[in-house]
């Protein structure tokens, strides 16, 4: 088990939080005695979208699904680039399957993103295009199976199994983070 791995199990285990005053604290999340469960227990499939690097013409990271990595991803880019859109604040996000207009096709949707609307998972291979500075992305996400600078490749392979490990029964939601 690498170091990454052992500390998200940790954090996972023990709920850091901030209080109003500036000083942190720890919860355990262990089961309350009335049966209810700790907030850090979902009972439905989690996405975590891990932020790794950021460069003027996108953003990029890696994404699993129940604890197991799946994919990277591209984004916008966290500054704009000649007026484009930035990536989603970090945060967590419930996700609806949608069928999307302007792809024709099922999609993940994420729901209350701030100041934000019709924010997508979905295929593309660049936020803006490194060549042609063509944007792609309008601040959704899109996964792919392997990654350079600015691009990911074989975005509708990684997009197809990432939707088909969705259980559709249950709640959906992504972290975003760094």
């Amino acid at each position: 088990m690498d170091w990454e791995t052992l500390v998200k199990q940790i954090v996972k285990f023990f709920g850091v939080f901030t209080t109003a005053d500036g000083t942190h604290g720890v919860q355990v999340n262990v089961p309350f005695g009335d049966g209810s469960e700790p907030a850090s227990e979902f009972d439905g499939t989690e996405l975590e979208l891990n932020r790794k690097v950021y460069t003027e013409l996108s953003t990029q990271g890696e994404l699993s699904i129940d604890g197991v990595w799946e994919c990277f991803t591209i984004e916008c880019p966290r500054k704009s680039y000649e007026g484009s859109h930035v990536c989603i604040p970090e945060g967590t996000y419930f996700v609806e399957k949608y069928f999307s207009p302007d792809h024709g096709f099922d999609v993940l949707l994420l729901k209350d993103v701030p100041n934000r609307t019709s924010i997508e998972v979905h295929p593309a291979n660049w936020a803006i295009n490194p060549d042609t500075k063509k944007v792609y992305l309008l601040g959704c996400i899109a996964p792919g199976t392997a990654k350079d600078p600015n691009v990911v490749y074989n975005s509708k392979v990684a997009f197809a199994a990432v939707m088909g490990k969705m259980d559709w029964t249950k709640p959906i939601r992504i972290i975003v983070s760094e």
